[in-house]
């Protein structure tokens, strides 16, 4: 057998890659034959292919939490809860990565009534505990206190299918028999490293007036709060929902704003309920583009000029007249000596 044809021929069919001339040289020693015989170092890939994956992993996280910053920069939440959300999800890293050793349950209340602000957090801070491994692997649940009516079912949304537990309505929990409440707090202190809480009310009031708050404290230290938005802010969501799907006239824009400025720091709606309801309006009326006529009416407010302008055209009631004129004389002039 020709030893030499047979070493190259096993290289070339299993390996095929470039001659090593340093590991050429010693297998010719070794064998006794003139010309070199390549060879790999099967350890060395490993580890360079080992680094790699790690390299991978970080790229991976690194994404995740610029992306993740983007979006919690776009939310409608205080800074404070901003920053708050941006530590959580820093600190779940480091713990992941043995740089933390100390392990925080970042069960939180998330204070508002906007829900695309709400599930976008929610949406955020699930992702975060699966990628970086920070409870059990398992599903977000959602569910209202008021669809829990056994203490049984609290046992039900904390099973091991789930890992993210979202309560919304938690005023619906101050209706609660004792037992019940017992074991929803009993669950909260049972596994802390196998589920995470998020508490979902419009105002703190709610939740401080269902639990007490000192068990606030103990298990929700963190509190994230929506902010209210102000008439530009909803204008300029409206207009881009708007524009999607019609054209607009200039004068139908400038109309839109005076009609939101009206009517948005009146409404007892959440903004997105608001500004669907209005788009749906605005383009269920629309025929080619929208313009002015096609925005919905709304009452305007009068000057008290007009207002007494329109009493004085109405015949008689000179009494009440008189009344209404000493009454805004008197509102005014407490309004100028400060009551």
């Amino acid at each position: 057998m020709d030893t030499k044809q047979f070493f190259k021929d096993v290289y070339e069919d299993f390996f095929g890659v470039e001659k090593i001339k340093a590991e050429n040289e010693k297998l010719a020693k070794e064998l006794g034959l003139n010309q070199d015989y390549p060879t790999i170092e099967l350890n060395k890939q490993d580890e360079t292919k080992e680094e790699l994956t790690e390299e991978k992993i970080k790229e991976t996280k690194d994404e995740f939490m610029l992306k993740s910053f983007e979006k919690l920069e776009k939310l409608y939440i205080t800074e404070q809860s901003k920053n708050t959300l941006k530590k959580i999800i820093e600190y779940m890293r480091k713990y992941s990565e043995g740089i933390e050793k100390q392990y925080i349950p970042f069960n939180m209340c998330i204070y508002s009534n906007n829900k695309e602000t709400i599930y976008g957090i929610i949406d955020i801070i699930s992702d975060a505990v699966t990628l970086f491994s920070y409870i059990k692997r398992g599903a977000t649940i959602e569910t209202s206190f008021y669809n829990l009516e056994k203490p049984e079912q609290i046992n039900e949304i904390y099973s091991k299918e789930n890992n993210v537990i979202v309560l919304r309505d938690f005023e619906g929990l101050s209706a609660k028999e004792k037992e019940f409440k017992d074991r929803f707090l009993h669950k909260l202190e049972e596994n802390p490293k196998d589920f995470l809480t998020i508490l979902i009310s419009k105002i703190p009031e709610t939740i401080e007036q269902a639990m007490q708050s000192d068990m606030i404290e103990k298990y929700f230290e963190f509190k994230i709060e929506s902010t209210n938005m102000d008439v530009q802010d909803v204008y300029q969501e409206v207009l881009s929902k708007l524009k999607e799907s019609s054209q607009i006239t200039d004068e139908a824009s400038i109309k839109l704003l005076d009609y939101i400025a009206a009517t948005y720091p009146k409404t007892d709606l959440s903004f997105p309920e608001y500004r669907d309801k209005l788009c749906n309006k605005i383009l269920f009326s629309k025929e080619k583009e929208i313009t002015e006529n096609d925005l919905p009416k709304y009452e305007q407010e009068k000057s008290m000029d007009e207002i007494f302008a329109d009493l004085n055209n109405l015949v008689g009631l000179e009494n009440i007249k008189q009344v209404l004129k000493d009454l805004v004389d008197l509102i005014e002039l407490k309004n100028k000596t400060k009551d």
